[in-house]
């Protein structure tokens, strides 16, 4: 039984976008897409370029030990996409002052804008996700739930029964709500050992 070959993210935004002319975004026959977040304003989409096969390294993330480190012999970037829908204008160019005047438009340009990534190694029944963050110029009233969403939609992508993140994220925004509380409502929490590493243990079906 052939494996079902995952949604590319241009078939989605097509789909979203039925009187597109192109879709402006980089490696569009590569980019995957693994879920599509929808907005009250916009839809937003989480991607992911082709599973890597990545070099075992006993000390890739030292603090976690030799045996998670070799276990991690698969890689993955993510991000999170936010289109532009982008008229092409018609012009008709008056010869007095050079004015023109818009006759009508020529297609539509959906202009795929990244506003966020991740990385992730992961094999062996474990996972570390890396630098899973929104770009701060790019974040919006909703961010916070956009984030979960991203964060969620890598554990499920990678289907690990045990993941690992650093505690630390410098792009998080500052306020009250902090970088370790996020985690916390995730359902990670620090390894005793070495608190600047957090682990989640999953016990839902992977």
């Amino acid at each position: 039984m052939s494996k079902e070959r995952p949604t590319l993210l241009t078939q989605a935004v097509a789909a979203d976008f039925p009187s597109y002319s192109d879709i402006a975004v980089s490696f569009p026959d590569q980019w995957e897409l693994i879920r599509e977040i929808r907005a009250a304003d916009t839809p937003l989409y989480i991607a992911a370029l082709p599973h890597q096969e990545e070099p075992t390294r006993s000390d890739h993330f030292p603090e976690l030990g030799p045996a998670i480190n070799q276990a991690l012999t698969l890689y993955r970037h993510y991000k999170t996409f936010l289109p532009w829908p982008q008229p092409r204008l018609s012009l008709d160019v008056l010869e007095a002052g050079g004015l023109g005047r818009v006759m009508g438009t020529e297609g539509l340009t959906i202009q795929l804008q990244p506003i966020g990534e991740a990385q992730a190694w992961y094999g062996g029944g474990y996972a570390v996700i890396w630098e899973c963050y929104l770009f701060g110029s790019s974040l919006r009233e909703s961010w916070l739930n956009e984030l979960t969403a991203f964060w969620q939609a890598i554990e499920t992508d990678i289907a690990a029964p045990t993941l690992f993140t650093e505690a630390r994220e410098p792009d998080f925004p500052e306020g009250e709500f902090t970088y370790e509380d996020f985690l916390t409502t995730l359902g990670y929490t620090p390894l005793p050992q070495t608190p600047r590493w957090w682990q989640k243990l999953r016990t839902d079906k992977v």
